[in-house]
């Protein structure tokens, strides 16, 4: 039965031509009971369900992969303008990670969304976090993981640098260029006074 599902299913994602790309995972589930799942996704909806009749070995390791992390943010950062910070876990395994997203040490729950798990070719997870915040000079933004197969949180922290001076390089570059011309000019009207017809 449940081959004949996955022809059929095999069948309506090749044969589907309002999208040209189709999304199939298989997220393959043991429980503590025993008990062997295997949720077949199309395009992120359950489009079936296998259930195994082997039984899971209660015995076997399971294998942890401690997540490796990275913070970023959508645009430079300016103190009063609107950002988005990204907390982004990668290679982790099993796919269930929390993450948490304080400010100045104090929760942030305001603003906090996450992306869907997506699986890497090894087996591994990776899933992101976004907090929508207006950084202000002073301010530590801090984004902790927790996974099965880390000892402690992971935390990646952000703080808005501040800027050394008030003039962008791109002004600076405009005054140098401004002087050496005022100079330029001077030292020909000079030269063409102190010069005998």
């Amino acid at each position: 039965m449940s081959v004949i599902a996955l022809v059929i299913l095999t069948g309506a994602v090749c044969t589907s031509a309002t999208r040209p790309l189709h999304n199939l995972h298989f997220i393959y589930g043991c429980y503590d009971s025993g008990d062997v799942r295997v949720d077949i996704l199309v395009d992120d909806d359950v489009a079936g369900v296998l259930g195994k009749s082997e039984r899971a070995d209660p015995g076997a390791a399971l294998r942890q992969d401690a997540p490796e992390s990275s913070m970023y943010t959508r645009y430079e950062g300016e103190d009063g303008v609107v950002n988005t910070l990204f907390c982004w876990a990668n290679h982790f395994y099993p796919p269930t990670i929390n993450f948490t997203w304080t400010k100045n040490g104090a929760q942030v729950t305001d603003g906090v969304s996450y992306l869907r798990y997506l699986q890497n070719s090894d087996g591994t997870f990776h899933k992101t976090s976004m907090l929508s915040f207006t950084p202000r000079v002073g301010d530590v933004y801090s984004c902790s993981l927790e996974h099965q197969a880390l000892q402690e949180p992971l935390i990646r922290s952000w703080e808005l640098e501040e800027r050394k001076s008030g003039v962008s390089p791109a002004a600076g570059f405009f005054l140098a260029s401004l002087v050496f011309c005022v100079i330029g000019i001077g030292v020909g009207v000079f030269l063409c006074i102190k010069q005998p017809n």
